[in-house]
């Protein structure tokens, strides 16, 4: 899993306590339904989508979703989990497949091409069986590259089929649990594909060879669940559709920023206060109760990144400082806070000073300015939470969208 950085210290971001939202929750349920479909009513399980803006908790909720699920002392099904990013998990095209590896190339270097049409239009014969086996073996290997036993990678199991793999992943959950009538109960097996944006030509066929694992492991009660979480589904959805994937519809669940002055965007704060600190406390009085903690606590806005790291960033000068939080810095703790979330998003300062002419030192402040939502009001309407993105990938302009992205 990812780490948390609070400037020079390091966190596991699991050390963390995860903070509920609406959306958490919505995803749990819509993966369960999956599971509970698949068993009941023979329904393919649906690739659930989990977008919205950089540094919303998107890639969090993974691996809270798997432990939440793990705990639920009332889900009748058993939980296992696996996470992979597609751009660091390519296709496993057979070096000796030359039409597909030239039509993989083609099309990437189109992004927009299908690849599947184009072997198609070059009459390849089993197009889409070819690219889904090459989807399947990446996923085999990222599945085994995973596994916390070595051996597994060198072993015979790296010989097997993905189907094969995850129904011996799901025979291991059965064995580990401590359910007494673990044999009887259906396993839901969690990919998480990370980023898969980034990839979607590469995800959506990772998609429907998992797909095409579960029909080939549906009497054996494994199913896996393609969870994926990004920055818009737009590429990914489109292959998705039409005779891509067929049998099955993909469900996607926004995550948005927390509400600005809630209660809950203050206990994000608070808990990463406390994975860093020890000795020290830090509650959601204390915020209240000191206007200049205050006032940088909500110039984050409920950008879920932010609060992270305005936490972490204060736990660390308390503990420097030998002080109350309330009685740090407030100068060096903004300071430190700016250089911390500036360090997350180096790669696209670097290209927004190439293409405004702008200096660095002012990158942080914007990036606070970009990424907190702000209200809007219509005569005809209630308030409206927004936020301003700025696109500096072939030109810079503002934008107001509901998925808020640095490119």
């Amino acid at each position: 899993m990812p780490h948390n950085s609070a400037c020079l210290l390091q966190t596991v971001g699991t050390a963390i306590a995860y903070v509920e939202t609406h959306a958490s929750k919505d995803v749990m349920q819509k993966v369960v339904e999956n599971v509970y479909t698949y068993i009941t009513r023979s329904f393919r399980p649906s690739p659930v989508f989990v977008y919205g803006a950089s540094g919303a908790g998107k890639t969090r909720m993974g691996w809270h979703m798997y432990q939440a699920l793990s705990r639920a002392s009332d889900a009748e099904m058993l939980v296992g989990y696996t996470f992979l990013q597609p751009h660091r998990h390519p296709l496993d095209v057979d070096s000796q497949d030359v039409e597909l590896d030239k039509a993989r190339r083609e099309a990437l270097a189109a992004r927009k091409d299908n690849v599947v049409q184009k072997l198609k239009a070059a009459g390849a014969d089993g197009a889409k069986d070819r690219v889904t086996a090459a989807a399947a073996r990446a996923l085999a290997k990222a599945l085994l590259s995973n596994n916390q036993r070595q051996e597994l990678q060198r072993g015979p199991l790296s010989k097997q089929p993905y189907s094969a793999l995850l129904l011996q992943w799901g025979t291991a959950v059965r064995l580990q649990a401590k359910q007494e009538n673990a044999a009887d109960l259906p396993v839901c097996l969690i990919v998480h594909i990370d980023e898969f944006q980034k990839s979607a030509w590469e995800t959506a066929n990772m998609v429907r060879a998992i797909i095409k694992a579960n029909d080939k492991n549906y009497s054996e009660g494994v199913i896996a669940v393609p969870v994926l979480t990004g920055l818009s589904t737009t590429e990914t959805d489109k292959f998705l559709t039409g005779e891509f994937v067929t049998g099955t519809k993909s469900r996607s669940v926004q995550l948005h920023y927390f509400d600005p002055r809630s209660d809950a965007a203050k206990q994000v704060a608070v808990n990463s206060f406390e994975s860093v600190a020890t000795g020290l406390e830090l509650t959601s009085r204390d915020i209240d109760n000191e206007p200049l903690l205050l006032m940088l606590f909500e110039d984050i806005g409920g950008w879920t990144l932010g609060l992270v790291r305005f936490g972490g960033t204060l736990a660390m000068h308390a503990k420097d400082q030998g002080c109350r939080p309330a009685d740090v810095n407030m100068a060096n703790l903004e300071n430190s806070l700016d250089t911390s979330i500036a360090e997350d998003y180096e790669s696209s300062g670097t290209d927004l000073e190439k293409g405004l002419g702008l200096g660095s030192s002012g990158w942080p402040k914007l990036l606070l300015l970009l990424m907190a939502p702000f209200k809007v009001r219509h005569s005809c309407c209630a308030p409206v939470h927004v936020s301003v993105c700025v696109c500096v990938c072939v030109c810079v302009g503002v934008r107001l969208t509901k998925c808020s992205c640095i490119l």
